[in-house]
């Protein structure tokens, strides 16, 4: 790399930051003055263009160092989200697998991974949890991203599943609650609220309901 330490120091300072366009000039000056493609600047340069949306520039940089022997799993992550963002859904989860191959252990790529596969085809994401739940077993980085993708997946579907397997966390308990209650699901509700009143939420939940309920 360039051998002025000062030039990274000011890229990291402006990622640290989020001031992404500040921090893509200095890398690529970096880049133009370097002798040859450094995984660490090309992933960096990459996380840049990501947050700014420039998904194409953003692949075309990581590709360069996709197979670079001294490469982080997180080049395959945002070749991932660079895919993600240009509606390769199928491609994306292909390279969000190799990041877990290579031994990501984030939740956001299990998360990434979950949310590509339930847009291209509900059953593969939850086939998938099956097998990282017999793989894994009930915790660690993969129930972390199942349980952020269940957050944020407009159907509940994948909370009912970790609920299923006693798996949901309060977060999806709560949805639950929410999509139960909207069907007027009275023997699923309870049961829940009963397990949780300690939880300031479901406990206030559980008041609405009584003071509805009281109504007929």
């Amino acid at each position: 790399m360039l051998n002025s330490a000062d030039s990274w120091g000011r890229a990291m300072f402006w990622l640290e930051h989020r001031e992404w366009a500040a921090a893509e000039g200095v890398l690529l000056q970096l880049l133009e003055l370097g002798d040859g493609p450094e995984p660490s600047l090309q992933d960096a340069l990459g996380y840049a263009l990501l947050m700014q949306g420039d998904y194409h520039l953003c692949e075309s940089i990581l590709a360069k160092v996709s197979d670079h022997p001294d490469r982080s799993f997180w080049v395959s992550h945002k070749l991932g989200d660079a895919l993600r963002g240009q509606h390769q859904l199928l491609e994306a989860a292909s390279w969000y697998e190799r990041s877990l191959q290579e031994g990501s252990i984030s939740p956001l790529t299990y998360r990434n991974l979950i949310q590509v596969l339930w847009s291209v085809d509900h059953r593969r994401a939850i086939v998938l949890l099956e097998q990282w739940l017999a793989k894994y077993g009930n915790s660690g980085s993969w129930l972390e991203g199942a349980h952020l993708a269940a957050d944020l997946l407009p159907e509940p579907d994948i909370c009912l599943w970790l609920h299923d397997h006693g798996l949901a966390g309060i977060l999806q308990q709560r949805r639950l609650l929410q999509h139960w209650s909207y069907q007027l699901n009275l023997d699923a509700c309870l049961p829940l609220i009963q397990q949780n009143l300690g939880d300031p939420w479901i406990a206030q939940f559980a008041r609405r309901l009584n003071l509805l309920l009281s109504t007929f």
